[in-house]
């Protein structure tokens, strides 16, 4: 379960700026999306940590499993619909 949690982010993490690219998304939105992913990646450590503490790893884990799955099925035609729901989308991967 952790290897597949992890795959998604990492690939995000590597293409998400050629990727965005490719769908027409400018060069600045796709820095800007860089930088909140790179704040809301340090600020989600913090507030999943003191989520598992009141309520347990493993829920805590298939939450972010779901929710990482539901976001890597539809990141294809949010980044050709909206771009900046494409940049929430890329701050919820990270």
């Amino acid at each position: 379960m952790l290897f597949f949690s992890t795959f998604y982010v990492m690939l995000m993490a590597g293409i998400f700026k050629v990727f965005g690219l490719s769908k027409g998304i400018d060069d600045f939105t796709l820095t800007v999306a860089g930088s909140l992913g790179a704040i809301a990646n340090g600020g989600s450590r913090i507030f999943w940590a003191a989520l598992q503490d009141r309520i347990g790893f493993k829920k805590i884990s298939l939450f972010i499993c779901i929710l990482q799955v539901i976001s890597s099925a539809t990141i294809y035609f949010v980044a050709e619909a909206n771009k900046y729901i494409y940049v929430i989308f890329v701050m919820i991967s990270y």
